[in-house]
C-alpha cells in the first residue's frame, strides 16, 4: 500500500546525475491518484527523443558504456509530467539488448521512483553508426584524403575576379568538382576562406558514399591562387579611369599666351591646367608634364591615376596636349617692344597719388604694396609697370625704388628712380617724443638751461615734456614701430644752444633730444617760444619792512635756509643784524595758520597754481638763498646823514623738475645762471655823525 505523506517527501527534489525529479508545478489533475498510477503516467511521456545525444551518427553503440552513459546520453524533458517522480536510467544488460553496431540501436532501463514506489521502462535508441555506415564513411574519408589538389574550371576567370567575390553559387566557373571515386564516393568543394590580398582561394573537400560524408582535414586545405588581388584590382580601377579621360580642362584665366611652354614647372602647372575631379571610385588624377614645344607654343602631358597606393600612368603613345602658348618667335619680337619702352621710363615717369600717405611714414617702413598703391608708372605700349623697394635713406627722407617692366611675360628690372618726402629720421624721432607736432603752454614758467643730462625711459620723457608745458598736439606717438627707438639724453637751452645767456626775462629756448633709430644716431630739436618769464612773479614772492635793528652794510646770508630768511630776528654770520623783516607773500603755499609748507625734500613749496606751471626751488640747503646789499650810501650830512641800502634776495630755481641738477657754478651770490635775484628795495637809516 503506498502512503500519501511519501509524496510530500518527494516534492520539490530536482535532478541529481541521472535522476530526475519531476517539479511540483506540474502536477495531475486527480487528488487521489496513487503513486504507482503518477510512475506510469510519468514513465508513459518518456521515449526515444526525450533523450539528448551529441553527434549520434558519428558514434557507434558500443561507444556508449555505463562509464559515459550519463555524459553521452542526457535526460531532457521538455512535456508535461507528474509531479514528484524521480528517474534513473541504465544500460539493458541482456544480450540481446545490449549496445548492437550491426543496428546502431542501444537499450536504456528507464525507473521512475516515488518513494519506495518504483516502476520500468525500456526504450531503444537508433541512429548510431552503424558497422556498414561506418565502412562507408571510412571510405568516403580515404577517398578525400586522396585528393592533394584540385582542377582548375575551364577558362577560369579567376585573374579577373577577387577570390572574396566568389560564391557557393559560382565556385563551379572556377574549380572542378572531382569526379566520383570508383567505388562510389561523390566529391563536393566547399569555400573556407578568401585572401584578396594574397588573391588565394582556400576550399574544403568533402566525399559522401551511401549518405556517409567525410570532410577533410582544416589543417590541409585545398588552395587556389592567381585571383586578382586588391591592389591588382586598385589598378586596374585606376587605369580604367585614367584611360577613359581624353581631354584636359584648363585652368581659368590661364597665362599661357604670355608664357612659353618651357617655362611651365611642375609647381606651377595647375596655373594653366585642372587636375581631373576625382573618380566616383575614388580615383585621384594628377597632370604631369611630358614634354614642351617652344616653337609651336605646345605643352604636351601626361595622367596618373592613384586609388589606395596604386598609380596607373596614360600611355605615353595617347598624351594629352594644350596648345597656344607664347612661341619663342613671338618671345623675341615682345621682347624688343618691352626694351625700347623701358629705355623711355626716367625720374618725371613717377606719378605720386598721395603724397600724404608718404610723408607719413619713414623710408623704411615703405612696402612694395605701399608703394605701388602710393606711387606708380602708367603704361607704355601696353608694358605695365610696378615698382619694387631698393634701399631707403631715413635721413634724407627718400626711397630708391626699381622700376620692374612686364609685357607678354617679360621682366625687366634693372632701373632705379628715387621717391622723396618721405618723414625723415628726425621728424619720426621728434613724433616718438611727442614734439613734432607741438606748442608752448604760454601760461608755464620758461624751463631753465641744463646741462646734458642722461635719460633713456621714454614714458619719463614724455612725462617730463609736459611738466614744462609743451602741448603735444598730435595727441600721440607717430606710426613708427617704437622697437626701433632707443632714448639716449636732452639738454635745454637758449635759441642758439647757449646755456650762459638764460635769465629771469628768457621766455624762449630750445630743447634737444638724442637717441638712435635702428642703432643709426638721431636728434630732434625743437624752439619753445613764449614762456612766462620768472621775472613776472619774481618780485611778488617777498615783501620787505624796516626791523627796530640797525641796517646792515654788506651782503649776508651764506649757509642760511628759508625759515632764517623769514626771521624776525635773523642774524648774519658775524652776529650782526640785518634790520630787515622779509614776509612771503601769497603765492607760497601755507598751512591755515600762514606757515609756508615745504616738500619731502624740506623745499619751500609755491602754491598750486605756480607748481602747476612749472615754478619751482632747486633746493633749501646751504646757501640757497641770500640776502643781498647792492651799493649802499649815504646821503647828507651830519645828522642829517641816512643810510640808503637796496635789498634784494637771490632765489635758486628750477624749473627743470625731473631733469637732473641744475646748471648752478660754485658762487651763488651774483646773477648767476638759473638763480635770480629779486629787483633791489631801498630801506632808508637816519646815521649820526
Amino acid at each position: 500500500m503506498i502512503k500519501q505523506k511519501n509524496k510530500k517527501i518527494l516534492i520539490g527534489l530536482g535532478l541529481t546525475t541521472a535522476t530526475v525529479v519531476l517539479p511540483i508545478s506540474i502536477v495531475a489533475c486527480a487528488t487521489n491518484e496513487t503513486n504507482a498510477q503518477k510512475i506510469t503516467k510519468a514513465l508513459d511521456l518518456i521515449t526515444e527523443t526525450s533523450f539528448k545525444i551529441e553527434n549520434k551518427s558519428n558514434k557507434m553503440a558500443t561507444s556508449i558504456t555505463e562509464a559515459n552513459l550519463q555524459t553521452e546520453v542526457v535526460l531532457n524533458i521538455t512535456g508535461p509530467t507528474t509531479s514528484g517522480v524521480k528517474f534513473t536510467y541504465t544500460l539493458a544488460t541482456e544480450e540481446s539488448k545490449k549496445p548492437n553496431d550491426t543496428t546502431g540501436t542501444i537499450n536504456l532501463i528507464v525507473t521512475g521512483t516515488i518513494g519506495t514506489d518504483k516502476n520500468t521502462k525500456e526504450i531503444k535508441i537508433s541512429g548510431f553508426l552503424t558497422t556498414v555506415q561506418a565502412a562507408d564513411k571510412a571510405t568516403a574519408q580515404a577517398a578525400v584524403d586522396a585528393i592533394t589538389s584540385l582542377t582548375e574550371a575551364d577558362n577560369s576567370p579567376k585573374g579577373t575576379t577577387l577570390a572574396s567575390k566568389v560564391t557557393p553559387e559560382t565556385l563551379k566557373t572556377f574549380v572542378q568538382n572531382p569526379a566520383n571515386s570508383a567505388n562510389g564516393v561523390v566529391f563536393a568543394v566547399t569555400i573556407i576562406s578568401t585572401n584578396d590580398t594574397t588573391g588565394i582561394l582556400t576550399l574544403g573537400l568533402t566525399g559522401t558514399l551511401n549518405g556517409q560524408v567525410a570532410t577533410r582535414e582544416t589543417t590541409t586545405p585545398l588552395t587556389i591562387s592567381g585571383f586578382l588581388t586588391t591592389d591588382q584590382n586598385n589598378f586596374a580601377i585606376a587605369q580604367a579611369a585614367v584611360d577613359a579621360i581624353n581631354t584636359l580642362t584648363e585652368a581659368t584665366n590661364s597665362p599661357k599666351g604670355t608664357t612659353l611652354a618651357s617655362e611651365v614647372k611642375p609647381e606651377t602647372l595647375k596655373t594653366f591646367v585642372q587636375n581631373p575631379a576625382n573618380s566616383a571610385n575614388g580615383v585621384v588624377f594628377a597632370v604631369t608634364i611630358i614634354s614642351t614645344n617652344d616653337t609651336t607654343g605646345i605643352l604636351t602631358l601626361g595622367l596618373t591615376g592613384t586609388l589606395n597606393g596604386q598609380v596607373a600612368t596614360r600611355e605615353t603613345t595617347t598624351p594629352l596636349t594644350i596648345s597656344g602658348f607664347k612661341t619663342t618667335d613671338q618671345r623675341a619680337k615682345d621682347l624688343v617692344v618691352l626694351q625700347n619702352t623701358y629705355n623711355e621710363i626716367v625720374q618725371n615717369s613717377l606719378i605720386i597719388n598721395n603724397s600724404n600717405a608718404i610723408s607719413e611714414i619713414l623710408a623704411s617702413s615703405a612696402t612694395n604694396e605701399f608703394i605701388n598703391q602710393n606711387v606708380k608708372i602708367n603704361p607704355i605700349n601696353n608694358v605695365n609697370f610696378t615698382l619694387e623697394v631698393d634701399s631707403p635713406n631715413d635721413t634724407a627722407g627718400t626711397l630708391n625704388v626699381k622700376v620692374i617692366a612686364s609685357f607678354e611675360g617679360q621682366i625687366l628690372k634693372t632701373k632705379i628712380l628715387n621717391v622723396d618726402n618721405f618723414k625723415t629720421a628726425t621728424m619720426a624721432f621728434g613724433d616718438w617724443l611727442g614734439l613734432s607736432n607741438s606748442e608752448v603752454n604760454t601760461t608755464f614758467f620758461t624751463p631753465s638751461v641744463t646741462n646734458i643730462l642722461t635719460q633713456n625711459n621714454i614714458d619719463t620723457m614724455r612725462s617730463f615734456i609736459k611738466q614744462i608745458g609743451i602741448i603735444n598736439k598730435n595727441q600721440d606717438f607717430g606710426t613708427t614701430n617704437a622697437s626701433r627707438f632707443t632714448l639716449a639724453n636732452y639738454q635745454i637751452t637758449d635759441l642758439n644752444g647757449d646755456v650762459t645767456t638764460f635769465t629771469k626775462d628768457s621766455t624762449d629756448m630750445k630743447i634737444t633730444i638724442n637717441g638712435t633709430l635702428d642703432e643709426n644716431a638721431v636728434s630732434f630739436s625743437k624752439e619753445l617760444k613764449g614762456f612766462t618769464a620768472i621775472s613776472t612773479i619774481l618780485d611778488k614772492l617777498f615783501t620787505f619792512e624796516r626791523s627796530s635793528r640797525s641796517l646792515i652794510t654788506s651782503s649776508r646770508g651764506a649757509g642760511r635756509n628759508f625759515t632764517d630768511l623769514i626771521s624776525t630776528s635773523i642774524q648774519g654770520p658775524n652776529s650782526g643784524a640785518f634790520g630787515v623783516i622779509v614776509k612771503p607773500t601769497d603765492f607760497w603755499a601755507k598751512d591755515i595758520e600762514g606757515n609756508v609748507l615745504f616738500n619731502d625734500n624740506n623745499i619751500p613749496r609755491f602754491k598750486k597754481d605756480l607748481e602747476d606751471r612749472n615754478l619751482r626751488l632747486a633746493f633749501n640747503g646751504i646757501a640757497s638763498f641770500r640776502w643781498s646789499i647792492i651799493n649802499p650810501k649815504f646821503v647828507g650830512t651830519g645828522t642829517d646823514r641816512v643810510l640808503q641800502n637796496p635789498f634784494s634776495i637771490n632765489l635758486p630755481f628750477d624749473s627743470t623738475i625731473s631733469g637732473g641738477n641744475p646748471v648752478i657754478p660754485g658762487n651763488i651770490g651774483g646773477d648767476n645762471i638759473n638763480t635770480f635775484r629779486t629787483t633791489p628795495v631801498s630801506l632808508e637809516q637816519s646815521m649820526p655823525v
